[in-house]
């Protein structure tokens, strides 16, 4: 079954606060944290949204974390976090290109996510190491950027070298964008502005839902 997971990137707390409220009618949540990015205006911290009371709504939350650098200090801020939660899933999701061996040792309810940003893979042997990765289909930074179908590409390749562990796919995703996305074998979408931009969440998930079931 394909997962839909909604995504929120917000600036301010109040507005953060008020889409959290919006999207709690689903147990799972991907919280895009952008700081010192490439064209990109910094986010909301990561240290600011674990206090937040209204984090408490969500089960399961992928924490993607969008820098230049290796986010090291707040990847510790979400291992305590995870330890003072342990029956709720979580994970951090980093550029590929930033990943370490040492990002690998953490708690055992966090898992790392590596982010394809590009065109580029890795050897296979990377990849497998992961249960889960996520590919972006916009340019990573902010919401509502142009989707870019060639980068479903990549679920193909990967697919044919072997990896057999769980695709997700991030940006972009619409009603006009869906019949394409469903051609290849993911397992999630994460999805942003189609629905931050939604009057009804409720409304806008059922409909994306649905062309997923009728696609």
């Amino acid at each position: 079954m394909l997962q839909i997971v909604p995504a929120v990137l917000q600036y301010e707390m109040s507005d953060f606060k008020r889409e959290l409220l919006k999207l709690s009618l689903s147990s799972v949540l991907h919280v895009d944290i952008v700081k010192n990015f490439t064209n990109s205006k910094d986010s909301i911290e990561i240290a600011t949204v674990l206090k937040m009371d209204e984090i408490k709504l969500f089960n399961e939350i992928c924490f993607h974390l969008m820098s230049n650098t290796f986010p090291a200090e707040e990847i510790e801020m979400i291992k305590n976090f995870t330890k003072q939660n342990p029956t709720r899933y979580f994970s951090v999701a980093i550029s590929q290109d930033l990943l370490t061996v040492e990002t690998l040792l953490l708690p055992e309810n966090l898992r790392v996510v590596p982010v394809i940003e590009n065109d580029n893979l890795f050897q296979i042997e990377f990849y497998d190491q992961f249960f889960e990765l996520i590919i972006m289909t916009v340019e990573p930074g902010t919401q509502g950027r142009k989707f870019l179908k060639k980068r479903l590409n990549l679920v193909e390749e990967l697919r044919s070298l072997g990896f057999n562990g769980e695709i997700a796919l991030d940006g972009g995703i619409n009603e006009k964008t869906i019949t394409q996305i469903l051609k290849v074998k993911i397992n999630k979408l994460i999805v942003g502005s189609y629905f931050s931009k939604s009057e009804d969440f409720k409304s806008a998930f059922n409909s994306l839902a649905d062309l997923v079931v009728d696609n």
